[in-house]
């Protein structure tokens, strides 16, 4: 504890010792000298409660290590986890890893049990104390569980809490990422005018998404203030945030699934622009024409609340139900929406590289891969045509001979 000044103490807790080296953690409080000995007494526990003494080397369990990690055991970042990815990842430990490794000493695990680890994974099986049979996981699954532990035991090799990682010799499985499936534009189109007489709000989300290929959680994260009407260019509709649903901790705003640069302006059709600007009125009279910043989609007067995202995709699934049953039908989520508007921008004439500025994918490779998807889509339709020129059978009729 040291005095700075009159009445303002820099109080300062160590924490327990790691890779040799001593820290401390420091704050600033204002009051006596008394005031700032209690202070400094509550202070210690609450540092000694945040960093609690670690197991020694060779000792660390799945379980604690785990633990250690998700916390930011030691760990300094500029980038700390978001809430929703720090769920995911609890999960994704508690609900596979925990059962099979969770009380292993991680140094004991050998190489082949892992290999057999994700082999049963993608299995359909049952687990112990659960009535219900267990889907097998996807390939896609089964590798973001193997970065979750080759992670954490990095980590830990990094932090000198472990000799060596059992995961540096496993590799990734290998990953087999189905072609996106878009609807068909005919589809699309019929079931956006029934929603038009059914769902005006929902209308309003499905037709943003069919144009500009917002996630889901970037259409409800959408403010009044990120709809540009005028300007210079074109109306157009600015996502720049996300809201997720995290459990325990409600909507939790974040940046876009690609990060801040997946930022974008993106520009909309005169019929969105139209409805955009009658809704915008409509909000306006509501409140006496005061400019109140609410979400678009929302079932509040002011738009203060924001639909859950489970709300946007039940009000979606409901009319499709109504439209019919067929497969396609089924098909349009929000999620399909984005491989739609890929496929539109391929039918268009549009290169790979405008695509991926609209959809705005990180990497490349998944943008051609809607395209590759739209391309195959486009190959079956053409053989169809051609064989479609021909007369049909018994027609005895005037025939059309080009010399």
């Amino acid at each position: 504890m040291r005095e700075r000044k009159r009445g303002v103490w820099t109080l300062r807790a160590e924490k327990p010792v790691r890779n040799g080296k001593r820290s401390w953690k420091s704050m600033t409080f204002r009051g006596t000298k008394v005031m700032a000995k209690a202070r400094l007494a509550e202070f210690v526990k609450e540092v000694a409660a945040q960093y609690p003494a670690a197991p020694i080397k060779g000792e660390w369990t799945f379980d604690t290590l785990f633990t250690a990690w998700i916390e930011g055991l030691s760990l300094t970042t500029e980038n700390p986890r978001s809430a929703s990815t720090i769920y995911q990842e609890t999960r994704r430990y508690k609900r596979h890893i925990e059962p099979v490794f969770g009380a292993r000493l991680v140094e004991s695990v050998e190489r082949d049990e892992i290999k057999s680890f994700y082999t049963e994974l993608r299995k359909l099986r049952m687990v112990p104390g659960d009535p219900n049979e267990r889907r097998a996981l996807s390939s896609t699954s089964v590798a973001r569980i193997h970065e979750l532990m080759r992670a954490m035991c990095a980590w830990a090799v990094d932090n000198d809490l472990i000799a060596q990682n059992p995961l540096i010799s496993v590799k990734r499985p290998r990953i087999t990422i189905p072609q996106p499936q878009p609807p068909d534009h005919h589809i699309l189109d019929a079931l956006l005018q029934r929603i038009w007489q059914n769902d005006r709000k929902l209308w309003l989300a499905v037709r943003i998404a069919a144009t500009t290929g917002a996630r889901r959680s970037e259409l409800i994260a959408l403010r009044w203030q990120d709809v540009i009407f005028q300007g210079k260019g074109a109306p157009a509709i600015q996502i720049e945030r996300g809201l997720i649903a995290v459990p325990k901790k409600g909507l939790v705003e974040t940046d876009t699934k690609t990060g801040v640069e997946g930022s974008a302006r993106i520009s909309i059709d005169r019929e969105l622009t139209e409805v955009l600007r009658e809704a915008w009125v409509d909000f306006l009279a509501a409140h006496d024409a005061k400019p109140i910043n609410g979400y678009l989609f929302s079932d509040d007067p002011d738009g203060k609340t924001p639909w859950h995202p489970d709300t946007m995709s039940a009000r979606l699934r409901k009319q499709v139900e109504i439209y019919g049953k067929p497969s396609k039908a089924r098909r349009v989520t929000f999620k399909s929406l984005r491989a739609y508007v890929a496929s539109e921008l391929e039918a268009l004439g549009n290169d790979a590289a405008t695509a991926q500025a609209v959809l705005r994918h990180k990497s490349p490779l998944t943008t051609q891969r809607h395209y590759a998807a739209a391309r195959d889509r486009k190959m079956r339709q053409a053989s169809i045509q051609v064989g479609e020129q021909f007369t049909e059978r018994g027609y005895t009729g005037p025939r059309n001979v080009v010399e």
